[in-house]
């Protein structure tokens, strides 16, 4: 029998197979080369090319890898299904229709410490403040005398770091030396920010109150500090008041200037080796800051408001799914970091969203995610750089609001055995390799060892396939999707011996 004839099948029943293959998780496992985007392609064509009853409900959400799924559907598939593609840091010249966006200020903290690869226990306080401090100054420059709040702001925050570095410091040497330290640093932060005459005044009398005698400031500096500066403390404290909320806006140009700001009040408070603890976190900051890979995360105005603003505007994920059926996110020229990334923030958004909803809403419009080369961001816990694997999250609790996964790699024994066992529906296509082939036999409970030579036995295009959608295991010939994806592989005869073959032809 083949595959398309069963999925039919199952379609045009809409019984209990039809409920059972789509309302779990499912997997396609292969080695290189057997077949697996031809079967992802081939079912979802399928699915939307039905007459009179095609899928106008569903929305299938692909991160496509490799970049092989848009030609299999550059073709209109029918007149009522919608197809979108987006792809990162997209050129112009490229003939794909949305640049995609992931707006830096939709991150969650741990998914901001997983980016930039910081230790939650150390560094998750660290950053926070930072991302505070930023969106402080952020809110600082949207008001209409921005210049006095900046510049009360300013002088409190160097102010207060002065008071704890003489109240820390041991002798008047130290409290002296640390000071003016400071006041170097904070020149160079207010040239970063917004030179202003006023600051530079500021900083100059506070410089000459570093004078020392003989090892002696004679308490000068903390006297100037604490009575005779003029700082409306009001003004400071309200703006100092201000909370970043998740997934509000934030300028990421003042993140820097929030690093060194945070950095000086941690070292005022003794935490001298604050620096070093960070600079891993430092380096990842600016590779975000200054590497095109991260592009399509700069997004310089609001153009979403929120997450669910973002879920509408980007997926069409709202009161009504039928804005497009099926979004196809070309992710083949970013890092494997970027995609881990791109692809748990996406995937959060979507659980989050879901969970939102109330009784009988929880069981519409469902949605399916299909998780392409999944062993590059589904990984075993130990080594996934988020601490909460969101995959695994969805993979246990997604079928209670309507989340679905279908997960496809080449390397199953890569991947979280949570997930793996999760899965409900398996389509197996050749594996040869012995890690992989005992990596299935240990997490499915209905795998025996009469599967193991027909798998290995497979040629390009057959599967195997067992689980809910079926009533006993099946071995298949998957045909051809049309069009097909960008998937073949290199005719190397063809390409050394070229000359010789269009010799032959004439």
């Amino acid at each position: 029998m083949s595959v398309k004839t069963y999925l039919l099948n199952l379609i045009s029943r809409g019984g209990q197979y039809a409920r059972n293959r789509g309302s779990v998780c499912s997997k396609i496992s292969r080695n290189t080369g057997s077949g697996k985007s031809n079967t992802i392609a081939h079912i979802l064509q399928q699915i939307f090319r039905k007459e009179k009853n095609y899928a106008d409900g569903a929305k299938v959400i692909l991160f496509d890898v490799n970049g092989e799924y848009h030609k299999a559907f550059s073709e209109k598939l029918t007149t009522e299904v919608v197809v979108k593609y987006y792809k990162p840091n997209m050129e112009e010249k490229e003939n794909i229709k949305g640049a995609f966006y992931l707006p830096y200020y939709l991150l969650s903290l741990d998914e901001w410490l997983a980016f930039l690869m910081a230790s939650e226990r150390t560094q998750k306080p660290f950053w926070d403040s930072v991302l505070q401090e930023c969106f402080k100054f952020y809110k600082i420059f949207q008001e209409n005398d921005q210049t006095k709040i900046y510049v009360n702001y300013f002088k409190w925050k160097i102010r207060n770091i002065l008071i704890d570095i003489v109240s820390v410091a041991e002798n008047d040497t130290n409290k002296i030396t640390m000071a003016q330290g400071v006041i170097m640093k904070c020149k160079d932060i207010i040239a970063g920010i917004y030179g202003n005459n006023e600051l530079d005044e500021f900083l100059e009398k506070i410089g000459k109150k570093c004078e020392i005698n003989y090892g002696r400031n004679d308490g000068r500096l903390f006297t100037y500090l604490t009575g005779e500066l003029s700082i409306d403390e009001e003004s400071a404290l309200k703006t100092d008041s201000q909370r970043l909320k998740p997934g509000e806006y934030f300028d990421y140009k003042f993140l820097k200037i929030a690093v060194d700001i945070v950095l000086l009040e941690e070292e005022a408070k003794g935490n001298n080796r604050i620096r070093e603890f960070t600079s891993t976190m430092i380096s990842r900051l600016n590779y975000f800051l200054e590497n095109p890979d991260c592009d399509f995360m700069r997004e310089n105005h609001s153009r979403y408001s929120n997450e669910k603003d973002y879920l509408k505007k980007c997926f069409g994920i709202s009161g009504k799914n039928k804005t497009s059926q099926l979004i196809i996110i070309d992710s083949s020229e970013i890092g494997t970091d970027i995609l881990e990334l791109t692809t748990s923030v996406i995937s959060r958004m979507i659980f989050d969203y879901r969970k939102s909803k109330q009784g009988d809403e929880r069981r519409k419009q469902p949605i399916h995610l299909v998780l392409d080369e999944a062993h590059r961001y589904i990984k075993k816990d130990t080594e996934y750089i988020l601490k909460d694997n969101i995959f695994e999250r969805i993979a246990r609790e997604g079928r209670k609001f309507s989340l679905y996964l279908l997960i496809s790699s080449q390397r199953p024994s890569e991947l979280s055995s949570t997930v793996l066992s999760q899965c409900g529906n398996y389509i197996i296509h050749r594996i040869q390799n012995d890690v992989d082939m005992k990596f299935i036999y240990s997490v499915l409970p209905y795998y025996s060892d009469d599967y193991t030579t027909k798998i290995k036995q497979s040629v390009p295009g057959e599967a195997l396939i067992f689980g809910n959608c079926v009533p006993m295991p099946l071995q298949v010939k998957i045909h051809k999707a049309n069009p097909d994806p960008n998937s073949d592989n290199c005719d190397i005869s063809q390409e050394w011996f070229y000359k010789e073959t269009i010799e032959q032809t004439k």
